[in-house]
């Protein structure tokens, strides 16, 4: 492993991503704050951003490879070695979009990281390497005949189901982008909507959701999948909640889960810190995904059955499961 850059030149790494918006470039456009050269470009028929700043000969951003088995490979720098880049895109976003009308610097789909070489100020640079982030595409499901013919089935079975679903769809996709703060506002919406009853207080809310089965089983069952899938997060949530509320039970996983939507749904210093590093809330976010997965799911496996069956059976199965994470109702 070494530079391959070279060694007389001053180096240089940036990143580029395609800008949406409704705004037009009359000419390239450039400019420059906190040791970044920032453009504004059309490449490839559609506009684009650089970010570009010197980085120094031991920088974890310097141009390295590997080679294994005879073939060369360059090695990516994890992105928090890059994350005050990504900040510096996230405040152009959100200041150009209230100004300018920039819609979305789309950093998380099509970033390209760059090496350059140069003289200082940014003079004579040209690109020595350039690679495109790959991230990880959602597997497609095949949709046949018998997939649309079950959808408008459902439709007549359960026609209350769009709501809650539609939310569903709006929170997965947020989710798939890594938008985690608006994701999971989006997932609180099926709960709320289908177990509030119309109350918006927290205690009220919390009240509610102790009343319904449907709800308790759902948390139960996606407390009993992360502590066998994914411990570490079991454990986490365990912590944060002992740590709130002394106690870790059913009741207070719901408050918790209620508390945390109340900092994401109003403009604060506990939420703000959110905005642009919404890492923080992964492991919430997918919790709160499950629950409403399960949510969703159990309407239509149960859409045929009688309310008393189901009572009964999810009854059954939350008792197997507070009995298996040894958890306590209040």
């Amino acid at each position: 492993m070494y530079d391959v850059m070279k060694n007389t030149s001053v180096r240089y790494f940036g990143l580029k991503a395609v800008v949406n918006g409704d705004f037009v470039l009359k000419e390239p456009i450039k400019s420059y704050n906190n040791g970044f050269e920032i453009s504004l470009f059309i490449e490839d028929g559609v506009y684009k951003i650089s970010i570009i700043k010197k980085i120094s000969q031991d920088s974890p951003l310097c141009l390295n490879h590997k080679t294994c088995n005879g073939t060369l490979s360059v090695i990516v720098p994890d992105e928090s070695c890059y994350r005050g880049y990504i900040q510096q895109l996230q405040f152009i976003e959100s200041i150009g979009g209230y100004h300018y009308n920039i819609s979305k610097i789309l950093y998380n789909e099509t970033l390209e990281l760059i090496w350059l070489s140069g003289d200082e100020m940014f003079r004579n640079l040209e690109i020595d390497f350039s690679v495109r982030k790959k991230y990880k595409t959602p597997r497609k499901k095949v949709l046949s005949q018998s997939n649309l013919s079950s959808i408008l089935l459902l439709k007549k079975i359960i026609p209350d189901a769009s709501i809650p679903y539609n939310y569903y769809r709006e929170a997965n996709n947020y989710l798939q982008n890594k938008e985690y703060r608006l994701a999971y506002l989006h997932f609180y919406m099926i709960i709320e909507y289908c177990f509030a009853n119309g109350k918006f207080e927290q205690k009220a809310q919390v009240s509610e959701y102790m009343q319904s089965i449907d709800l308790c089983f759902a948390v139960l069952n996606s407390l009993a999948s992360i502590k066998k899938e994914i411990p570490l997060q079991y454990n986490w949530l365990q912590s944060e909640i002992q740590n709130k509320y002394k106690t870790f039970s059913l009741k207070n996983v719901l408050r918790y889960i209620c508390q945390q939507r109340g900092v994401l749904a109003h403009g604060s210093l506990q939420s703000a810190k959110y905005v642009f590093n919404e890492d923080d809330l992964h492991t919430i976010t997918i919790f709160i995904s499950q629950i409403c997965f399960i949510i969703c799911g159990n309407m239509q496996v149960y859409s045929m059955s009688s309310l008393d069956f189901k009572k009964k059976r999810l009854s059954e199965r939350s008792e197997m499961l507070k009995n298996e994470l040894k958890i306590s109702v209040e």
